[in-house]
């Protein structure tokens, strides 16, 4: 018993996870087929019960009369197969949590001058933690390579300051800033800055907009 607990609060746990909310348990073909397995699990348990508190100990009274714990048993048997033919349909049904982030499209940002050209990746582009990559290049489209490189951010609209990350240079050859906060939507202000050499750094300015978080998110 201490398992089937440990098994049930783990699956409500990760109900909990994809599903955000109660809506979509009835609302989407996740929800639903995860409905339906509850009712059969429920009938499982139910079943197993039974065979526990009642069937065994009238057996052991009659050990002859088998058919109650014999039916019970090949009940259970048919639930279980239900149960694995209900969940196979998962494979078709992502469930609403990758459903609502595939939906938000990672912002790109392209801020190019004469003498350099940043392209900025930002994912997932909403209100939240963000990850940012950013892809530093010449004028010419060329790589440019670069011994540091800087975030700053801002929403000058409603007062927040910048906040300044230091950037980390992948395998990839790309420049990542991980879980950086936004906490509000609207257009925030982006600068880069690119240290070649101890005495020259290029500096790029660009605004972006962020769009509001969707509702039920």
């Amino acid at each position: 018993m201490p398992i089937v607990a440990a098994l049930a609060v783990t699956g409500l746990v990760l109900a909990a996870v994809q599903l955000e909310s109660v809506r979509p348990l009835i609302e989407t073909s996740y929800g639903l087929i995860l409905s339906t397995k509850l009712v059969l699990v429920a009938c499982l348990l139910g079943l197993a019960a039974l065979n526990r508190f009642r069937l065994a100990p009238q057996l052991a009274l009659k050990p002859l009369d088998t058919r109650g714990l014999t039916r019970s048993i090949l009940l259970e048997c048919v639930v279980a197969v239900g149960i694995l033919a209900v969940v196979a349909g998962w494979r078709f049904t992502p469930p609403p949590r990758a459903l609502a982030m595939a939906a938000v499209k990672p912002l790109a940002v392209h801020i190019h001058t004469d003498t350099a050209m940043f392209q900025v990746l930002i994912s997932p582009g909403a209100v939240g933690k963000d990850s940012l990559v950013l892809q530093l290049m010449d004028g010419d489209a060329s790589p440019l390579v670069a011994k540091e490189a800087t975030l700053i951010l801002s929403l000058p609209e409603r007062g927040i300051e910048p906040l300044q990350r230091a950037a980390t240079l992948g395998a990839d050859g790309f420049w990542h800033v991980p879980d950086v906060p936004i906490p509000y939507p609207g257009r925030w202000h982006m600068s880069i800055e690119a240290l070649i050499t101890d005495f020259r750094k290029v500096t790029l300015e660009e605004d972006f907009d962020v769009p509001p978080r969707p509702m039920g998110r």
